[in-house]
């Protein structure tokens, strides 16, 4: 039998396919790839070479930290939006609730 994680400790893990993200860039506009990515990821993920799989890190990050929240996300209540990746100096990905602005 697996340990349980420690009360308040959550691990989520997901992968995303390349070139099902280039797809998505060739086939949506700027601003619809702005509903997914925050202006911070979609710079560092730069124009050229590498775009996509930067992209898709990040979005694989998001995914799982949407798969922690179940209830949250069924509800709609958070999505891949609310959440941003960011590159650490350790070239670890780094993921963080992004902060909403207040209507």
């Amino acid at each position: 039998m697996t340990e349980s994680p420690p009360a308040g400790e959550r691990c989520g893990i997901d992968t995303v396919a390349i070139d099902r993200v280039e797809r998505m860039l060739d086939a949506n506009d700027a601003a619809s790839i702005a509903r997914l990515f925050t202006a911070r990821e979609l710079a560092d993920a730069g124009e050229g070479p590498g775009r996509a799989a930067s992209l898709a890190a990040r979005f694989a990050a998001k995914e799982a930290c949407l798969k922690l929240f179940p209830r949250e996300t069924a509800l709609e209540a958070i999505a891949a939006s609310d959440f941003r990746s960011s590159a650490t100096t350790t070239a670890r990905r780094r993921s963080s609730r992004a902060r909403r602005p207040r209507s």
